[in-house]
């Protein structure tokens, strides 16, 4: 059984449980919880991102991440799992040259507040491919900002159990040359 299999078997027994809850930092130092997704939300959100970030991308297509350690990102993972397509993640700390060599066979990029932020900082440097940005910055508990993504059905609910296809290209930091990319395969990844 897969992960995502796992989720999908767990939002049908507890659909109301916290699936991904954010800390947020008090004045006294404490720090609140914020239920930002329940497990059935967050299944029904990722599989409706997949379908629309499919129809932007295509199918198998890598679709790069910018975000911090947030709800987003958790959120894009899944997404970009159910829709079958290749997760790119670029770590914040990276240069614009790192970021561009990484992004060269991406169409889009999913970005969270922080991402955002950098990938503003990368284009300043002219080195950042012009690719869309997609902006995934959550508006409180389970919120998110649609209007940038055209509404269509969910996929099926999970991809086929047996196929086996690379789901995401993890980088090196290239400190030395270019960096290089491990492929993931959703069996390894199992």
């Amino acid at each position: 059984m897969n992960v995502l299999h796992q989720i999908v078997r767990q939002a049908s027994r507890t659909p109301s449980a916290p699936a991904v809850i954010q800390l947020h930092a008090r004045g006294d130092g404490g720090f609140d919880e914020c239920v930002m997704f329940t497990y059935r939300s967050l299944v029904e959100r990722a599989r409706q991102q997949a379908a629309r970030l499919r129809k932007l991308a295509g199918p198998h297509a890598p679709v790069g991440l910018v975000a911090g350690n947030s709800a987003e990102w958790v959120l894009a993972d899944l997404a970009l799992m159910f829709g079958e397509l290749i997760e790119v993640p670029v770590p914040l700390a990276f240069s614009a040259q790192q970021a561009a060599w990484l992004l060269h066979d991406c169409k889009i990029v999913l970005a969270d507040a922080a991402g955002t932020a950098r990938i503003e900082q990368w284009r300043r440097t002219g080195l950042y491919p012009a690719v869309r940005t997609i902006d995934l910055t959550l508006h409180g508990p389970a919120g998110a900002p649609d209007h940038e993504l055209p509404a269509l059905p969910p996929l099926p609910l999970l991809p086929p159990p047996g196929r086996d296809c690379i789901i995401k290209i993890v980088h090196t930091s290239g400190t030395t040359s270019q960096p290089k990319g491990v492929r993931i395969r959703r069996h390894g990844l199992d």
